[in-house]
């Protein structure tokens, strides 16, 4: 399966992010203050960065959920 990279971690995004980690995706989050809380992501097995890119080095699809996108 694809890896996936996510920027954008939002009201959004967090329930995208629980999704693709449902459906059995490898996710890697992008740390940022304006994230929703990440805990039960990464209890469901993603991995969290600071890099963008260790994102991009690491990911087959980058999902960006962010304002202005």
């Amino acid at each position: 399966m694809a890896a996936v990279g996510m920027i954008g971690v939002g009201l959004m995004g967090h329930g995208i992010a629980s999704n693709i980690l449902k459906h059995g995706y490898t996710l890697t989050l992008l740390r940022h203050p304006g994230n929703q809380p990440v805990d039960d992501l990464l209890d469901q097995g993603a991995a969290q960065t600071d890099s963008m890119a260790k994102i991009a080095q690491a990911a087959d699809v980058i999902v960006l959920c962010v304002t202005g996108t």
